[in-house]
């Protein structure tokens, strides 16, 4: 329903923070989809929308502060004691309305029998449990941070038991209370969890920012060499993902309050600190453009240094978005060297290339290979389509990158472009035209003649027959000679070879069952062969 509302809207109802989100889609599930269900149902649906909200907060509030109970696993008895408590009915009523809870939202489901149930999903039980805290419980925030203090001293699971519960909590507070709650997470020194807590409120105005600063660039550097495990990456990505929502959040309000993280990032690409190389590599796969941000602060060479680094997370979509991005910019003077590490990445890799070649070709690059002769060309009208992948596999021939960095480009290279095989080309693409047109040609030779092909064969027409036989064979060769070309080509560029393509004409459906026995004598040369094993032996150690 959600979904559905906001393409009608075309995205301008999308929330802004996680929160936001997950109040809409509570709301949805508790509230409208009842009403869509059931429109004629009479009475005030506001008192029955707070009803469930108080007994699935209540529910996931007393689940997450009891240590003892893993993760999403509810008992099924304590969730009807506490619909008994809210509606002061007996058990018979408080399981008819549970039933019906899970029924009518689709938020839980029973796993055993009247014995255990869980959410749909952990994050909906942490919102709805913050939603509690922040309007069911008089103290509630000052007792959530209570048991997160008591939790935290305990083993890895207690200190992330509410850790996703805080940032809920401190979005879903009044604007009044907002303020202290976050003084409080303050005093709990654990900058992600301050994260999470301002992209929630918005509030990059508050006293503690500056400090929240700071101490995050402070703790980000003191990393040293080796020690750069998940838990640094994710405090590196979250601080960046921070400051870019704060510049964008003073940008909309028209304050000039912009961060400027180009000495943090300086600070962070000094050699004698960290392995750059090792922070590269790990980034990539959690920010793909701080990546890129950490290039262009740092003056390196992406392209030169760390191409690895390219060919390998190309197979992450933010990342192929950006050197995608990088292969179209108009002024990019680079554009070749980045389309060869793209198509290295796709040669190697079948997930890449399945991905570039649905994509339509960019008109972009359409318009600079056409004003560039010196091309040559990847992609033959509807032999071989334009696509993106066959455009960045065409820039790549003007590539000036080290070749021991594209082995498979290398490899592919050895076999002559469609551009540089004009000749083979045109008569894959026409030969088989030319072969139905001659037959074509006799058919109607024949009707015009008023005659059958009986009344040649009793007439002793045997060049007739002849022809026909031909015809035929020949027909069948020139299908078998452009299935091996257009395979070839598909197979160098890592797609799927074309088994059956034939289209249900009875003379095509006759005429492919000599493919197989005449696709020996149309075969691609020995050089071409070695070529297109060598490329399926790299694939294999990719």
């Amino acid at each position: 329903m959600y979904v559905a509302e906001d393409q009608i809207s075309k995205g301008n109802i999308s929330p802004e923070s996680r929160t936001q989100f997950y109040k809409k889609i509570t709301e949805e599930l508790i509230f409208k989809r009842r009403l869509m269900q059931k429109s004629n149902i009479p009475g005030s649906y506001s008192s029955l929308k707070e009803q469930r909200e108080r007994i699935l907060g209540r529910i996931a509030y007393e689940h997450l502060i009891n240590i003892n109970e893993s993760g999403n696993t509810l008992c099924w008895k304590n969730a009807i004691r506490i619909i008994r408590e809210i509606l002061n009915c007996d058990e018979l009523r408080a399981n008819d309305v549970f039933n019906e809870i899970a029924k009518e939202t689709g938020l839980i489901t029973e796993e055993r029998y009247q014995e255990t149930f869980r959410f749909i999903h952990l994050t909906f039980c942490e919102f709805l449990a913050a939603f509690e805290v922040a309007q069911g419980i008089t103290l509630g925030w000052d007792e959530l941070l209570k048991y997160h203090r008591k939790f935290f001293s305990m083993n890895i699971e207690g200190k992330l038991r509410l850790i996703e519960v805080i940032p809920f909590a401190v979005g879903l507070l009044s604007r009044v209370k907002r303020e202290q709650a976050l003084f409080d997470v303050a005093k709990l020194n654990d900058s992600t969890l301050m994260s999470r807590c301002f992209l929630e409120t918005k509030l990059y105005n508050h006293k503690t920012w500056p400090a929240f600063i700071t101490n995050s660039r402070k703790n980000i550097l003191a990393y040293k060499q080796g020690d750069f495990n998940e838990k640094w990456l994710q405090d590196l990505h979250v601080f960046n993902v921070v400051v870019r929502d704060a510049n964008l959040s003073a940008e909309n309000m028209g304050i000039n309050q912009n961060i400027d993280l180009s000495e943090f990032y300086e600070s962070l690409l000094d050699q004698e600190k960290i392995s750059l190389s090792q922070v590269l590599s790990s980034l990539a796969r959690q920010d793909a453009a701080a990546v890129f941000r950490l290039a262009e602060i740092g003056n390196i060479n992406l392209l030169k240094d760390f191409p690895y680094i390219i060919i390998q997370n190309c197979d992450q979509p933010p990342f192929l978005g950006l050197v995608k991005e990088k292969i179209i910019e108009n002024n990019s003077s680079n554009a070749e060297d980045w389309a060869a590490l793209l198509s290295e990445a796709a040669l190697q890799k079948r997930l890449i290339s399945d991905v570039l070649d649905e994509m339509r070709y960019s008109e972009e690059l359409y318009n600079k290979i056409n004003e560039d002769d010196t091309y040559n060309i990847w992609y033959y009208k509807t032999l071989l389509p334009e696509t993106f992948l066959t455009q960045c596999i065409t820039l790549a021939t003007k590539s000036k990158l080290d070749t021991t960095l594209t082995k498979g480009l290398n490899l592919l290279f050895k076999i002559k472009s469609p551009s540089e095989n004009p000749y083979r080309m045109l008569s894959a693409n026409a030969i088989l035209k030319i072969a139905f047109g001659i037959v074509l040609i006799l058919s109607f030779y024949t009707s015009l003649s008023n005659m059958s092909l009986d009344f040649f064969i009793t007439k002793n027409y045997s060049w007739f027959s002849c022809i026909c036989g031909i015809v035929y064979i020949s027909t069948c060769i020139v299908i078998s000679y452009r299935f091996n070309i257009l395979n070839m080509y598909r197979s160098a560029i890592n797609r799927d070879i074309i088994t059956d393509q034939l289209p249900d004409e009875l003379i095509y459906r006759v005429f492919s069952m000599m493919v197989i026995s005449l696709y020996s004598l149309i075969r691609i040369d020995k050089k071409e062969k070695e070529t297109l094993e060598a490329l399926v032996k790299l694939r294999g150690k990719s």
